[in-house]
């Protein structure tokens, strides 16, 4: 293959990256839209031989109409957002497809009951936390495309104006420092809207956050003959960020953490809580690898419902075989990762059905896509 080759981008895939077939294989090329003519540069194989190929963007010849001219100046530089170059619009319909994509390619389901999309009420401005990095050089900002380098930032777009505001305290304090001839130490910092408690996890964007709770009790909602869950069991509970909502809906609630911290802070919310509702609130402490079983062997599975949220990468296969032995009524599952949640999916369709699955868009402008998927015991 010559440099400099015409590609037509096909689609947008998981992660950001246009896809353009050639004869000699797939290419991904970032920073494109479906149905763009580019022009790219290949660039060098590295590691195993893989089935694609990755190119650099060197000019877009014929542009598709829901380009947008982005608002970040260290866009493309900067390995934080993949969608800025595109409509909000094309943004929600790409992700939506690449959720239909990953149910059909992966747990081969071409008519998945996938939902329309939960829209962020903003697309920039949303960011209630953000992590910087700080170099020898006094250097304060993101790591770059690549991560190879670390790209200067004075203002994040996607930040919220009182983010932004602390992100340019912390930029002052360094410019003083270096004045006074005091030695600015490599290290990062978390920044964060002034009503966010200093430390703790908290969802990143305040705008969607009872979205996601409200969507999360709709598919809990037991059903009409069933006033309450006997037991709601949730793995990954963190802090109890969902179980809050949760309360009324179950007569007994345990959660499953192995964050010490998180379990604590969870310890804190419950002590908040009614008498009554103390009394069927339960934290254990553990992994839900080793914990499940235990919590679910002496419960009744036909009143019975798991909450799962777990990190990147999904499900261990041990969960899911977990799941599908001992079989609960519903499992509610929060996914940050579609072809993981369509690779689970595909493992656990021997004991349940996908009754729908209902992205919401937790973090625009970056190839990030939540999914709150709904599964019946068979």
């Amino acid at each position: 293959m010559k440099t400099g080759e015409e590609l037509t981008i096909e689609k947008v895939v998981f992660g950001g990256d246009g896809l353009a077939r050639t004869d000699e294989g797939v290419v991904l090329v970032p920073w494109t839209a479906p149905g763009e003519r580019v022009r790219v540069q290949y660039q060098k194989a590295k590691g195993k031989r893989r089935s694609f190929r990755r190119a650099d963007l060197q000019e877009v010849i014929e542009p598709s109409r829901h380009r947008v001219q982005p608002r970040c100046p260290h866009y493309q530089t900067c390995g934080g957002c993949q969608y800025q170059h595109l409509s909000y619009q094309e943004e929600l319909k790409i992700k939506t497809a690449q959720i239909r994509e990953a149910f059909a390619r992966i747990a081969k389901m071409p008519e998945a009951p996938v939902r329309p999309i939960v829209v962020s009420p903003r697309d920039y401005g949303y960011r209630n936390r953000i992590s910087v990095h700080v170099d020898e050089r006094g250097r304060i900002g993101f790591h770059s495309v690549g991560g190879k380098s670390l790209v200067d930032i004075k203002r994040c777009p996607i930040a919220m104006p009182e983010v932004n505001a602390e992100l340019e305290a912390l930029r002052k304090k360094q410019r003083a420092a270096v004045q006074c001839g005091t030695r600015w130490e490599p290290g990062h910092a978390s920044l964060r809207h002034p009503d966010l408690p200093p430390g703790g996890f908290a969802q990143a964007n305040v705008f969607q956050l009872e979205n996601l709770q409200n969507l999360v009790r709709a598919v809990i909602q037991p059903a009409e003959d069933q006033p309450t869950w006997k037991h709601l069991v949730e793995g990954y509970a963190g802090l109890g960020f969902l179980t809050g909502k949760l309360l009324d809906l179950a007569d007994q609630i345990i959660g499953i953490e192995l964050d010490e911290r998180l379990k604590e802070e969870a310890a804190t919310w419950i002590g908040t809580l009614s008498e009554a509702d103390q009394a069927k609130v339960r934290w254990i402490g553990g992994s839900v690898e080793l914990e499940l079983a235990e919590v679910l062997l002496p419960l009744e599975a036909a009143s019975t419902l798991v909450l799962l949220d777990p990190p990147r990468g999904g499900l261990p296969e041990g969960v899911t075989q977990m799941l599908a032995r001992f079989r609960p009524q519903r499992l509610v599952y929060v996914s940050c990762d579609p072809p993981a949640l369509a690779r689970d999916t595909a493992r656990l369709a021997e004991a349940y059905r996908l009754v729908s699955a209902t992205p919401l868009d937790l973090f625009p402008r970056t190839s990030q896509i939540e999914v709150v998927a709904h599964f019946q015991s068979l």
